[in-house]
């Protein structure tokens, strides 16, 4: 079968406008939760759930606890194991816990998902980096981990 030097360029592209556009938009995502907690207080959730300004600190930053302590190991199983099972499960689970934080009566429960929802959310990015590392060259990465970054503001 003969192949033409234009089959090798179109799957080249093909990765851009397949790959890239999902990465971007799950991405993109991941700055909207981070800052839901902080809409949900803007909208009353501080009242409601009767925080104090000491829990609703705790409630913000045990998400980023978790974030920091997760990030190195999320990296780690995605070299080693599977990426798209990471990123399928840590985006499953990520949808579960965003979610069950509208559902919640407790300040505790809420510190309890919220610091999850930061250990699953942390092997996002790492996850995506190598997934695109992947499939793209070392010459094309700097732009493809630009596009998936770009997505974050």
């Amino acid at each position: 079968m003969h192949t033409s030097a234009a089959e090798p360029a179109e799957l080249g592209r093909q990765r851009w406008f397949r790959l890239l556009p999902v990465a971007f938009v799950t991405y993109s995502l991941a700055y909207l939760d981070r800052s839901n907690f902080a809409i949900g207080v803007a909208g009353g959730m501080e009242q409601d759930l009767q925080l104090s300004g000491a829990v609703s600190s705790l409630i913000g930053a045990s998400f980023f606890l978790g974030y920091c302590l997760f990030q190195i190991p999320g990296t780690l199983y995605a070299e080693r194991r599977s990426v798209r099972e990471l990123i399928f499960w840590c985006t499953l689970a990520w949808g579960l816990l965003a979610a069950a934080q509208g559902l919640l009566h407790s300040a505790w429960l809420l510190v309890l998902v919220r610091f999850l929802l930061g250990a699953v959310e942390a092997a996002v990015l790492p996850a995506m980096v190598v997934f695109l590392a992947r499939w793209f060259t070392k010459r094309e990465r700097g732009s493809a981990n630009a596009v998936l970054i770009l997505g974050n503001p």
